[in-house]
């Protein structure tokens, strides 16, 4: 597992000369985990104690980067979410986590567990409630719209795609509202398509640019994700030299290029498939704070550099994917549990590090203040 980090997870040594946030001795932590493991006496593994132990020593890295295991429930979404039904592409993901040794560990944990795979039949209706109850609520009043989105990540794609036809139904009942107040405050992540399609699309008619800058390393569990996933179709790779390097706006410490082969830039536009026949002409604000985390801090970050929305709270906790968008994985080939990670050191546009630093907002509110109250007292006295 070590071995796989130290050639992969670039962020290994970012993470223990971090001068924002958790300083982490990654050395020390791997001599830590070591120790338990060895101590473990019984001659075979259970599934059950390799993926608490696991789960507690990566534990130590606080998910920067995604850095952690893979539980059961996501481990059955994610076959779910990237098998292709159309037989035109194996993504990574499924050809990883289809692999027998996975398939009998997950298995056991969720048999430990009392654990089922999520194909219970639900009502629609059910469903929705339960979006409704625990993940999205709203209010209206006078010309503002308030829309509430506690999390992204939703079980099932059905659930997903029900939550994305909630916020349609939410954002499209906006007759005389001059702001919509978007507000993921505690939101830390799941998936982007919920945003992009729930939020962004309903209200506007542009263009959502995403530039992400980064570093990563050739190691061969990064290298089989580029290659299956297609990455060559947006992102571009170039190699490290003391050239390419002074002609960008990055921290000067060399111990985050000391062990990285390729700088990588992601053009990626977010673009709608068909012209919006009624975007939204007023102001839109979202809200954040240290825990909007992953696809959300994503969310956030692109709003940062566009026109879409005024960032207001205080800096989001970061880890939104890296420069490829999405954590990778690799498998223990003992056990078969999956490890997820960010492949890259991903930069924020003043050249700080997102997975360490997060995404700041256009405006700070202080710790004491209520971000929420605070926006509203912003449109009053504005007098929009």
């Amino acid at each position: 597992m070590w071995r796989i980090l130290t050639e992969n997870f670039l962020l290994l040594d970012a993470i223990q000369f971090a001068y924002y946030g958790p300083q982490i001795d990654w050395q020390q932590v791997m001599n830590e985990g070591r120790r338990r493991i060895e101590g473990y006496q019984k001659s075979y593994f259970e599934a059950q104690y390799v993926y608490d132990l696991i789960s507690s020593v990566l534990n130590e890295f606080q998910s920067i980067g995604h850095l952690g295991i893979l539980s059961a429930d996501t481990y059955d979404f994610m076959l779910q979410m990237f098998n292709d039904t159309d037989g035109e592409r194996l993504f990574a993901e499924v050809e990883l986590l289809s692999n027998p040794a996975s398939k009998s560990f997950y298995n056991e944990v969720r048999r430990t567990r009392n654990l089922t795979q999520r194909n219970r039949v639900i009502s629609e209706s059910r469903l929705r409630y339960n979006i409704l109850r625990h993940y999205i609520s709203s209010w209206k009043d006078n010309d503002i719209l308030y829309l509430k989105v506690s999390s992204f990540g939703f079980s099932t794609l059905r659930e997903t795609e029900i939550a994305i036809e909630v916020l349609n139904e939410i954002l499209a009942d906006r007759d005389s509202v001059n702001h919509i107040i978007v507000d993921i405050r505690g939101n830390g992540g799941g998936n982007t398509a919920v945003w992009f399609e729930g939020i962004v699309l309903p209200l506007w008619d542009g263009i959502l640019h995403m530039k992400k800058l980064g570093l990563t390393q050739n190691g061969d569990e990064n290298a089989f994700f580029w290659e299956r996933n297609g990455s060559e179709e947006y992102i571009e790779f170039f190699p490290i030299s003391a050239g390419n390097l002074s002609d960008l706006n990055l921290p000067t410490d060399s111990i985050y290029f000391e062990n990285a082969d390729f700088i990588v830039l992601n053009r990626y536009d977010l673009i709608a498939e068909e012209e919006n026949p009624d975007p939204f002409n007023g102001d839109i604000w979202l809200l954040i704070d240290k825990w909007v985390y992953s696809a959300a801090d994503q969310f956030a970050n692109i709003v940062k550099h566009s026109n879409f929305a005024t960032l207001v709270g205080q800096r989001a906790a970061g880890s939104n994917g890296g420069v490829f968008n999405s954590p990778f994985l690799f498998i223990l080939p003992n056990t078969g549990l999956a490890i997820r990670y960010e492949s890259d050191i991903s930069f924020n546009h003043d050249g700080t590090i997102n997975q360490l630093i997060g995404t700041p907002p256009h405006v700070e509110i202080n710790l004491e203040e209520d971000i929420l109250d605070s926006v509203l007292q912003i449109i009053s006295q504005n007098n929009y």
